[in-house]
């Protein structure tokens, strides 16, 4: 083994490297076991390889079962959206620190962490020209994300939601939005039932913020599972809905922003957003099956289209959570 090098003898050298390394490894460490390096690319600016520090454990573990020697090594991280003025400047120097480390320490097996564009090749092209035995475990793909009731790629989105946002299709504004996580921080999924699409001349917030005296009222619930259940009503001027005419009842069961923007070309620009804990309404109560007057979840949301000008409004309701389940962003 390439470590016995270091290890083995009796000499000053090999009983200095054993005794310092003794204060986190038994004596058994240094029987003649391969030494497995863990070049380990986590870092909080690195934010591809933020769950390194967990797999690391894994490695070991797993390390340890087969019968070696499990070492973690921090190498460079390069942080591609962060780096200025590009991670690839400083590509070929994070493979010269990981070849000059692998080659300088007790080494006789590699396992590289990492992710992204550039932190992948730098580890594969610094284990290269040690030479040892290497195995790569990259940190695998970003799961998608939602908006408006679509997916969103990691990287896709921010290039054409940004230029959404250039070009006056989206506000800034919009960007922020509140999302339903489990308590590990998984996103609950969603399914959507369309209760009724009605015409009325009800009065009420949405009248004091749309204006107009007719108006069409949209009911929805949105299922999160066995979790909870929201209640939603959307009002929009009738004068406008009715530019909606032969639109599938289905189609209500996806993003009704989407619906203005692309049936009515009527993008929301802004949407202003409130969120508190207040009684029910008697209807909310009624369709959530809980109590009329009852605490819970209320939140606002009013939409506006070009030049300001009021487009939606939108209430949701739900009861009180028994656990953690709303993050605002």
């Amino acid at each position: 083994m390439r470590s016995q090098h270091w290890y083995a003898g009796d000499d000053r050298d090999a009983f200095i490297h054993r005794a310092w390394m003794r204060r986190g490894l038994p004596d058994h460490a240094f029987d003649g076991r391969p030494q497995i390096v863990i070049c380990n690319t986590w870092s909080d600016l690195t934010p591809c390889n933020g769950h390194f520090r967990e797999i690391a454990e894994h490695v070991k573990r797993g390390v340890w079962e087969a019968g070696g020697v499990p070492l973690e090594l921090p190498v460079p991280s390069l942080g591609e959206t962060l780096l200025r003025p590009t991670a690839m400047f400083f590509r070929d120097l994070a493979a010269m620190v990981v070849e000059e480390l692998i080659r300088a320490n007790p080494v006789d097996g590699v396992v590289l962490l990492g992710g992204c564009d550039k932190t992948v090749p730098s580890l594969l092209m610094g284990a290269a020209s040690v030479d040892l035995p290497t195995l790569m475990v990259t940190g695998g793909p970003m799961l998608n994300g939602r908006f408006d009731g679509r997916l969103l790629g990691c990287g896709t989105g921010v290039w054409e939601m940004s230029e959404d946002v250039r070009a006056g299709r989206m506000a800034p504004a919009d960007l922020r939005y509140v999302r339903f996580q489990d308590p590990e921080g998984r996103d609950l999924t969603s399914y959507v039932h369309v209760r009724s699409v009605r015409q009325t001349k009800q009065k009420g917030a949405w009248s004091d913020f749309l204006g107009g005296n007719a108006f069409v009222r949209v009911e929805r619930t949105v299922s999160f599972g066995a979790h909870f259940e929201l209640y939603s009503e959307f009002w929009l001027r009738e004068e406008e809905f009715v530019r909606l005419d032969g639109i599938s009842h289905r189609s209500f069961e996806k993003s009704l922003r989407s619906l203005l923007d692309k049936q009515l070309s009527l993008p929301t620009l802004r949407v202003d957003q409130w969120i508190r804990f207040a009684p029910l309404p008697a209807n909310a109560a009624r369709v959530l099956g809980l109590e009329a007057g009852q605490p819970g979840f209320v939140m606002e949301l009013r939409g506006y289209t070009l030049r300001d000008r009021p487009l939606s409004y939108q209430c949701l309701f739900s009861g009180p959570f028994s656990e953690r389940f709303v993050v605002v962003r």
